[in-house]
């Protein structure tokens, strides 16, 4: 994967690939990867270097490369959301947080979306056709996200309306 910038929650993040041993921070930490919320910077480690990344072929570099790079986003849109800031303040259950639920909810359409523009989901979504690694996204994958985000908001609403339990 070449370096690239990307559009988290309207702030440009830089992706980067570092090899392990010309980046101190990732050698001393043990990272294959870590998120820069001040510098909005993203790096994945270049997992080619047979030292830190032992036995692993082509294949599961790219898998894990992948895995690292969809956490880090993942870190990129809690820190451009606010939600990182008060993270350690929430005194029960972090999956039982309604907000928490309900910020991935409604926040999951966006960072599917630079997923599939980095080619960096490898399961098919249900409609969504499977995209080659570095392909664009196509307009369908686009507004299938979008029908996913609104069925999701309209049954939350229903249910909601019913008096349902919001679990």
């Amino acid at each position: 994967m070449e370096n690239r910038k990307i559009n988290i929650l309207g702030t440009e993040y830089r992706i980067e690939i570092h090899k392990v041993s010309e980046d101190s921070y990732l050698e001393e930490n043990k990272l294959a990867g870590y998120c820069g919320e001040e510098e909005k910077l993203i790096v994945v480690a270049d997992m080619s270097e047979e030292k830190y990344f032992t036995g692993m072929d082509e294949k599961a570099q790219e898998i894990y490369r992948k895995k690292t790079l969809r956490h880090e986003i993942m870190h990129a849109f809690l820190n451009e959301s606010g939600l990182s800031d008060s993270s350690n303040q929430y005194g029960g259950a972090w999956a039982k947080n309604e907000e928490m639920v309900d910020w991935f909810a409604i926040q999951s359409p966006k960072i599917f979306k630079v997923y599939l523009e980095l080619g960096i989901i490898d399961t098919p979504l249900p409609s969504i056709p499977p995209l080659q690694t570095g392909s664009f996204v196509n307009a369908g994958a686009v507004e299938a996200l979008k029908n996913i985000s609104e069925g999701i908001r309209k049954a939350a609403e229903i249910a909601k309306e019913a008096g349902l339990p919001n679990e």
